[in-house]
């Protein structure tokens, strides 16, 4: 049995150092970390772990397909960059608020299907998947669910994206939400 940690979403490593810590996460799990965003300098903010870690990193972003997307840049915040397609409004219309998506800078970056990432490891394998993926969250895990891929994941902490996304709300969160619990995945809010 492998132990597995997948962070969709790293940034700059930080919600993968608190990981570390919550799963005494040691040289015995492997470790992949996805990031499209060249900004974020993933590499370079967590080579302090390299040599003690058994860390992949990615310069990908996480979605429902293999391929190329596009993928903006928020320059005012290397947090909240989003393949474009799905963030194509802010959360308000106040260019002011921090919640404005501008989209600066679109730019095109890989991206890797989860189920295919997935499909490396076993069902045995203990599996703790991070997602922060700023709104690909729904189409994501509705295509896990679909292959059922998902059920691989024991531990699944996912940052919601709700209001940033058209056509989604409480309620299409909170019922992907049950498909997900009804799966025996242990379902997390992250942040």
């Amino acid at each position: 049995m492998n132990k597995v940690f997948i962070d969709c979403g790293s940034n700059k490593g930080q919600g993968f150092r608190s990981f570390i810590e919550k799963y005494n996460i040691d040289e015995s799990w492997i470790i992949e970390l996805y990031e499209p965003n060249p900004l974020c300098d993933l590499k370079n903010n967590i080579a302090d772990l390299n040599n003690s870690l058994n860390i992949s990193i990615y310069d990908c972003a996480i979605f429902d397909y293999n391929g190329k997307i596009k993928f903006s840049q928020f320059l005012e915040n290397d947090e909240g960059s989003s393949v474009n397609c799905l963030m194509s409004k802010g959360v308000c219309s106040d260019v002011n608020h921090p919640s404005y998506r501008k989209h600066d800078t679109i730019i095109e970056v890989e991206c890797k299907d989860l189920s295919d990432v997935l499909s490396r490891y076993n069902k045995n394998d203990f599996i703790v998947v991070k997602l922060d993926i700023e709104g690909a969250e729904f189409s994501t895990l509705r295509k896990l669910l679909k292959t059922n891929s998902i059920e691989k994941i024991n531990d699944l902490c996912v940052e919601w994206h709700t209001a940033y996304v058209n056509n989604e709300d409480d309620s299409s969160c909170n019922e992907l939400k049950t498909k997900i619990t009804e799966k025996g995945i242990n379902l997390y809010e992250w942040h």
